[in-house]
């Protein structure tokens, strides 16, 4: 977890107070990622200071604009957090940080070259593993997103295959109305005139005509009823489709956007991590020129065998076997 200017804050003046009830404390201005208490490597006598780091910058404006901060009691400073070489490291990456070990030395003197920088390489390292924790995590949270995701997807499409039956449904049943109505009329003004329906001299009912006439009207009214229902039946089910196809394609693109941030996170911080394998191992080479460093995984260790040591030379070469843990394969 690394420390920045934009999020962090220091707070000075905290004689024994805890972490605890520091990050109780600034919980009130926003959400607390990280407390570290750090006591002056240069200057025993000087207070130790906190280290406070907020989840979004704005808990940093907020706290500061507050002048008295009464923490049980005690009367603390609180400033915003800027790199300073003048004062203690902290586990902040830098430029210098990445550098070779040989170029590191010549900045600092003899008596304080090995120690400081082991030191801080330990805190690198150590941040280091917990940022690939967190990535692993965000990538299990990631990989069960990606399920829900693939579920809901399932759903929509069974969802949208029943609707696109529905609507295939209807248009046979759009077709087969208006062939009946177009079969209907043809019959009817193909049929010949019988004699019933000449004109005879004796006098029409003009009641039944005017029945049968109100009737035919009333039919040919429910029919066009009927096609226009299947007409407006039909536009929603397309706009329904159309929906669903937007939302399916919406979720797709979030799964790929958020499956390649992850996994370009997941690369850049394995870069890391092997470049500062490396500079251990430079380190090591340049401190200890008698000691040889061997990096095994744990389950290696475990079972190799009492057969297995090495044969050297020299009986003051010591072999020095550093345990990493077994780093989970990326698909």
């Amino acid at each position: 977890m690394f420390f920045d200017r934009e999020s962090t804050i220091v707070i000075t003046k905290i004689n024994n107070l805890s972490e605890s009830v520091l990050t109780a404390y600034c919980q009130n201005f926003g959400k607390v990622l990280r407390c570290y208490i750090k006591n002056s490597s240069q200057s025993p006598k000087k207070d130790p200071y906190a280290l406070i780091k907020f989840s979004d910058a704005s808990s940093v404006v907020n706290i500061l604009n507050h002048r008295h901060h009464t923490i049980n009691g005690t009367h603390v400073g609180i400033r915003g957090y800027h790199e300073d070489r003048s004062k203690p490291p902290s586990t902040q990456f830098s430029s210098s940080n990445l550098m070779p070990v040989n170029q590191q030395n010549q900045n600092l003197p003899n008596n304080t070259q090995p120690s400081m920088h082991y030191d801080q390489l330990i805190q690198e390292n150590s941040a280091l593993k917990y940022e690939i924790a967190s990535l692993q995590k965000s990538l299990a949270e990631a990989q069960a997103y990606s399920k829900t995701a693939y579920d809901t997807f399932q759903i929509l499409r069974e969802k949208f295959e029943a609707e696109q039956a529905h609507t295939n449904q209807l248009k046979v049943e759009y077709t087969a109305m208006v062939e009946s109505y177009e079969s209907r009329l043809k019959q009817i003004s193909s049929t010949p005139l019988t004699e019933q329906d000449k004109v005879k001299d004796e006098p029409i009912d003009c009641n039944a005509r005017q029945m049968n006439v109100a009737n035919h009207l009333l039919e040919m009214q429910t029919v066009k009823d009927c096609l226009e229902q299947a007409q407006i039946d039909l536009g929603k089910c397309q706009t329904e489709n159309a929906i669903l196809n937007a939302k399916l394609n919406s979720r797709e693109q979030q799964f790929d956007i958020r499956f390649k941030e992850l996994n370009n996170q997941y690369l850049h911080m394995k870069k890391q991590y092997e470049h500062m394998s490396s500079c251990i191992k430079d380190f090591h080479s340049k401190l200890y020129q008698k000691k040889r460093i061997k990096t095994e995984l744990k389950e290696d260790i475990s079972n190799k065998t009492n057969d297995t040591a090495m044969d050297d030379s020299s009986d003051d070469v010591i072999e020095i076997i550093t345990q990493v843990e077994p780093s989970v394969p990326y698909v």
